[in-house]
């Protein structure tokens, strides 16, 4: 005989049989501290104050699920869901259990049979009482049960209620990710659907869909998929969702939908967001960008997966400043699929919030993921600032020349971030070479150019820039006047020659340039978290 027959006979026979009582715990009477001593302390809490899970492992048990009730706190009702295919005429026996007085079926289309005298009832896998059980129910023979059951009670076959016919599926509406904790995540609702109908959110995290749990950690999106495309349509289904640190259960109605009709849904929604999307380009032209977000949100509604649109969601929020929005909006991109505009986006949020190491981190994942990533002068510039910021002149200066070369010397942040970094270096004749191009791009940066301007100055007097002309004439070769020795020698002498950066009248005005993050940016702290490699 099975290990686990052993102990369901020992536990449910070697005990007197009571009606609506289990282990002595009395459905109807005992309390919430009570069902705590006898079965330990909760694993997990489902429901606020109304339903937990106890450990399960000594009742031979999957699952152990108490509910109780939310006004009085006392004990509601007790499920075991069983550990083993076991049969009605083994409980039967067990549980010296006589006919059923009521059958009726859950909201999965599964059979449910009441014996209401001894306050139990059994919970089928299937839709007859030929397959295994899938879970026993204790509850109060003094009420009728709540849990998991309908207002009307019906005969069996009377009344069930099916699951979608044998061409379609029940439609939920829902785009959803693993969550690395317990659940599903809602990434977002499709307009209009059953799951944005009920409430749901971007966001959620949902931890049971009618009968079927999904607890453990990391939940692959085609299991909880194929769960809820088996569920009935058209009444009720209740869902557990976790919410801002709280768990509350909806009832959901599903709908019935083919292959065919999800395609024509998918066509309509794709069409209703493009129109969205061309009108939110039209109000952001003309600078109205409430009514911008307005219709990008219509368009992420109807088209969740379309990166386009909450990229350009993402870029209203950033125009008005509005960085932790704009941030919650590219990193929902970021979990449908990775994309490297929106990882480009983000290093450009993360510099503006100066958050330098993150930005670099999802900087070089967008320069991962482009092909010709060196050909992105954006991206390119955006590097050699974060680096410059960070004091790293090196690898600042390799990215600047990336975007100064791909943009035919014309990228004004380029030739600035150049003449700085080599400035900062001592360099003070490649500095002057960069200031000068700068201006000559005529930037309209009137801050930069002032700086520019006065550097170019102090630099044409300083030490250095005598020292290097010096070198540089000393190595001209050709006709060409290419340098062929003394810049390198000025640049790594550790001795006898000052390489310090010439000061300007106030030394400070680097600051402008040259900034490590600021307490004026704390107040984001919770939103610029570090991303992950």
């Amino acid at each position: 005989m099975k290990k686990g027959v052993v102990f369901i006979i020992f536990v449910f026979c070697a005990l007197p049989v009571q009606a609506d009582t289990y282990q002595g715990l009395a459905v109807g009477e005992a309390t919430k501290s009570m069902v705590d001593r006898k079965f330990g302390n909760p694993i997990r809490e489902v429901i606020p104050g109304i339903r937990y899970d106890y450990p399960s492992q000594e009742h031979d048990a999957k699952r152990l699920s108490v509910t109780f009730d939310k006004e009085t706190g006392v004990l509601e009702s007790i499920n075991i869901y069983v550990n083993g295919a076991y049969t009605k005429q083994q409980f039967m026996e067990w549980l010296q259990l006589n006919e059923p007085m009521r059958s009726r079926y859950s909201e999965e289309g599964t059979l449910i049979e009441e014996y209401i005298n001894d306050g139990i009832a059994l919970h089928y896998n299937g839709a007859d009482d030929s397959g295994p059980i899938k879970y026993i129910r204790y509850f109060s023979t003094n009420a009728a049960p709540r849990f998991g059951a309908r207002q009307n009670f019906t005969t069996r076959g009377e009344g069930q209620e099916k699951p979608a016919d044998d061409n379609g599926f029940a439609f939920l509406g829902v785009q959803i990710s693993e969550h690395g904790g317990q659940g599903i995540k809602v990434l977002s609702t499709i307009h209009d659907s059953p799951a944005q109908q009920a409430g749901l959110r971007n966001g959620d995290v949902i931890l049971e869909a009618g009968d079927y749990p999904f607890y453990q950690e990391s939940i692959r999106p085609r299991e909880f998929a194929e769960a809820v495309k088996s569920l009935p349509v058209e009444t009720p289904i209740k869902f557990i969702v976790a919410r801002g640190g709280q768990q509350f259960e909806v009832g959901i109605t599903l709908r019935s939908m083919t292959q065919e009709q999800k395609e024509a849904l998918d066509k309509q929604n794709k069409e209703e967001a493009h129109q969205s999307y061309k009108n939110g380009r039209k109000a952001y032209s003309r600078k109205d960008y409430k009514k911008a977000i307005k219709y990008y949100q219509e368009a992420v509604s109807y088209d969740p997966g379309e990166t386009k649109y909450i990229k350009a969601l993402g870029q209203v929020y950033f125009k008005l400043g509005d960085m932790v929005d704009a941030v919650k909006v590219y990193q929902q991109a970021l979990e449908v699929r990775p994309c490297p505009e929106i990882y480009l986006m983000l290093g450009e949020i993360y510099h503006e919030a100066k958050r330098y190491d993150g930005a670099i981190i999802y900087l070089e994942k967008a320069e991962r993921l482009l092909d010709k990533p060196k050909e992105n002068v954006r991206l390119q510039e955006l590097l050699a600032m974060c680096y410059f910021q960070k004091g790293q002149f090196d690898e600042a200066v390799g990215y600047a020349l990336n975007a100064y070369r791909k943009s035919r010397k014309r990228s004004v942040l380029a030739s600035f971030y150049l003449a700085a970094c080599f400035d900062r270096q001592g360099n003070a004749r490649d500095a002057m070479y960069y200031y000068k191009r700068f201006i000559k791009l005529k930037p309209k940066d009137a801050r930069r150019e002032v700086f520019a301007r006065t550097r170019l100055k102090e630099l044409k007097n300083s030490p250095q820039y005598r020292q290097q002309r010096q070198k540089m004439r000393k190595g001209i070769v050709g006709m060409f006047g290419k340098i062929v020795d003394g810049i390198k020698d000025v640049n790594s002498n550790a001795g006898g020659t000052d390489t310090t950066v010439p000061s300007s009248p106030n030394d400070s005005s680097w600051d402008q340039f040259f900034d490590n993050g600021g307490d004026d940016m704390q107040k984001y702290d919770d939103v610029f978290t570090m991303p992950s490699h």
